[in-house]
């Protein structure tokens, strides 16, 4: 177990230094995008297309949007590096023999560190701000956030196992995340949506989590019993399914690499 540890360790590390290996500003990225980002992402949004919360949500709306940003940002990105986690590491897989799945395990768990740390960072910018934000609901944001990353692990071992038989996912992945981010209640809250697609966003997991993250944060909106059973099972029936999936493909993985 130790032995595991260190390794996946080792893997994370080596994901972080490589992820900012000759950039100019290196780690100093970490603090200087998210606010870029954030920035952008105002100005875009409620400066130009002027998009304003209903009445009754009582948030501002840069609180509500970067309170579902950054958690959707760790979520697709992990899936997107642990989807060709194992295609990049071809010259390992053949000299070394490992557990595989500890590729997939670093390239998410990367993921949701780095942008774990730019939401921290936002967080504490927002709350010296004066933005409201309710620091005794911390317990709900890190039951969203794994939930998220139990979800993306088993979305991508699968994908990972997929994407060296089949290269044409790496391409289309990029597009349907997209599309499920704007399905996800990221730019609007549930409240928005016309009554006859409320029953998706009422099936959709992600929604559950984000949910869980800016209720906690903002003292409103927390999902229910049966919304956080039905993403709970979601996470769980994708972390089996994925991890099924992937050791089925693992030992062919060297023929096609």
């Amino acid at each position: 177990m130790n032995l595991l540890i260190s390794l996946l360790a080792h893997f994370v590390q080596r994901e972080i230094r490589e992820r900012f290996l000759g950039t100019v500003s290196g780690g100093a990225w970490l603090l200087i995008g998210p606010l870029l980002t954030l920035a952008a992402y105002l100005f875009v949004f409620a400066e130009v297309m002027k998009v304003r919360l209903h009445a009754d949500a009582g948030d501002s709306f840069v609180v509500f949007l970067a309170l579902g940003l950054w958690p959707w940002f760790a979520f697709s990105e992990s899936i997107l590096r642990g989807t060709t986690a194992i295609r990049q590491n071809a010259a390992l897989i053949g000299k070394i023999a490992l557990d595989r799945q500890l590729l997939v395990q670093a390239a998410v768990l990367s993921a949701f560190l780095i942008h774990g740390l730019g939401f921290v960072l936002v967080l504490i910018v927002l709350k010296l701000s004066g933005y409201a934000l309710n620091l005794a609901g911390l317990p709900w944001v890190l039951l969203g956030l794994a939930g998220l990353a139990l979800t993306a692990y088993g979305l991508a071992l699968a994908l990972a196992a997929a994407a060296v038989f089949l290269r044409d996912i790496e391409s289309v992945l990029a597009q349907v995340l997209m599309l499920g981010m704007l399905l996800t209640p990221i730019f609007f809250p549930p409240s928005q949506i016309p009554a006859r697609f409320a029953w998706f966003v009422s099936f959709n997991p992600l929604a559950v989590w984000i949910g869980c993250i800016r209720g906690g944060l903002l003292e409103r909106g927390l999902p229910d019993a049966s919304g956080l059973v039905l993403a709970g099972g979601v996470a769980i029936a994708a972390l089996l399914i994925g991890r099924f999936v992937f050791r089925r493909a693992a030992p062919h993985f060297e023929d096609y690499l």
